[in-house]
């Protein structure tokens, strides 16, 4: 039998299931026009089961070649949120896409998922496509996966770059299902002002302009909303909620923030290039969680700075798996603070001039500054400084404990110390004058 192209488009033959081997060459990517067959796919195996309050714009199946039968099925549409779209596609200067949906049957081959998403990509630039936005939910468990929760792996595969990490989030349980918080926020629309508006007070009121088809009464593709916000405005789903909640018979949970992940479809656009890859972590998970435990006791009780136990932490790969009782944000930071100071000193052929690291500091001119009684009180000068200064201590502490490693070059380590030494002498100075001047007019 003749092999049939990679692409084409949907012919709505059957899909039987015969009991075969699925190999990768036999993935057949298909585009649906209609929508509707991809949606039942996704409504059926998709693990939230749901297209609701999707606006797609282009869907694709995945087939077997010979037999025809649907293996899988994507949906890309645009973002949910108008900042989101605004955000992602430069306040409108790239076309955008989120990939809304993807899923595909686990008697695929491996590698299925990014092969398929290849030939979509293609097809998308084709038709004009810049960019490509999707978001991956860890609180969906992936027993397959390394880390066991669906971080983005495939994504990452194929080339995405991870952008942001969002915020957790509250989200409504009623029945075994999930709904977002802003269920409890939505009205109804209207497409022209209701006879009740100038009924309500005008903080509830809301007029909002938004896109719609293009058409001969509307040529522009913009058009007016009004929205009553108001509880006897609510849509069905959001009174469903509100009472689901006041009796008892739904919850609500805090859960971990999505991960949005972008990828460029043209060369010169700065996610067009593959993301340098993540080093592996450097340590077993077992190991990891002791070495942090041992460095975050330290921490506490000795270590002036957390710098060591921001190094332990860059080892040991996703922190999440590894700190047990320890907070995320503090590990974070540190693993942050760490990564400043690290700077590589290794042994360089490269000169440098006597020059490039510090300059004696130039007489201070006399400020030009008029109090008001805005800025009277403002200190955030000294923050700043307290915060450099801290940096600075931290990066002393990192290089005196790595003059003795033969990995680095010490005499340029040396160097750079006497540097930091006479730079802190001047600071040193500029401080006691300030005291003295400060002590002789009665503050003390």
């Amino acid at each position: 039998m003749a092999e049939q192209p990679a692409i084409q488009q949907e012919d709505g033959g059957s899909s039987p299931a015969p009991s075969l081997q699925i190999f990768l060459r036999d993935l057949w990517v298909v585009e649906d026009p209609e929508f509707d067959k991809s949606s039942q796919f996704v409504e059926t195996y998709h693990y939230t089961h749901s297209v609701k309050g999707m606006t797609a714009s282009y869907c694709f199946l995945i087939r077997h070649k010979v037999t025809e039968r649907v293996l899988g099925a994507a949906i890309f549409g645009i973002p949910g949120q108008v900042q989101t779209e605004r955000k992602y596609s430069d306040n409108g200067n790239l076309k955008l896409l989120e990939l809304r949906r993807l899923v595909l049957l686990d008697e695929a081959p491996r590698n299925s998922e990014s092969t398929v998403l290849g030939i979509m990509f293609r097809l998308l630039r084709e038709k004009g496509i810049q960019r490509i936005l999707s978001y991956s939910d860890p609180n969906e468990i992936r027993a397959a996966h390394p880390d066991g929760k669906h971080t983005g792996l495939i994504y990452r595969a194929t080339g995405f770059h991870r952008v942001k990490e969002v915020k957790k989030a509250k989200a409504i349980w009623w029945n075994g299902k999930r709904y977002p918080i802003r269920n409890l926020d939505q009205y109804n629309n209207y497409h022209e002002e209701p006879e009740n508006w100038h009924q309500f007070p005008p903080e509830r009121r809301l007029i909002r302009n938004e896109k719609c088809p293009v058409t001969k009464k509307n040529p522009s593709g913009r058009r007016d909303v009004w929205i009553i916000k108001d509880p006897t405005e609510r849509i069905g789903i959001a009174k469903k909620l509100h009472q689901a909640l006041k009796d008892g018979k739904a919850e609500m949970k805090i859960e971990a923030g999505k991960i949005a992940y972008v990828k460029d479809l043209d060369p010169g656009l700065p996610y067009f290039d593959a993301p340098r890859q993540t080093p592996a972590p450097l340590m077993t998970k077992p190991e990891a969680k002791r070495r942090i435990q041992k460095a975050w006791q330290v921490y506490q009780t000795a270590e002036k700075r957390g710098l060591e136990f921001g190094k332990i932490c860059s080892m040991a790969g996703e922190l999440s798996d590894v700190l047990g009782e320890i907070p995320k944000a503090t590990a974070t930071y540190w693993l942050e603070r760490y990564k400043k100071c690290n700077v590589d000193f290794s042994k360089s052929k490269t000169s440098e001039p006597e020059s490039s690291f510090y300059t004696e500091p130039p007489t201070i001119p006399s400020l030009d500054i008029t109090l008001t009684s805005e800025n009277l009180d403002d200190t955030r000068c000294l923050s700043m400084a307290q915060e450099r200064l801290t940096f600075v201590e931290g990066k002393i502490h990192l290089l005196i404990g790595a003059k003795n490693d033969p990995a680095y070059d010490s005499a340029k380590i040396e160097k750079v110390l006497q540097t930091y030494r006479r730079a802190l002498q001047n600071f040193s100075n500029f401080i006691s004058q300030g005291l003295e001047h400060l002590e002789r007019n009665g503050i003390k």
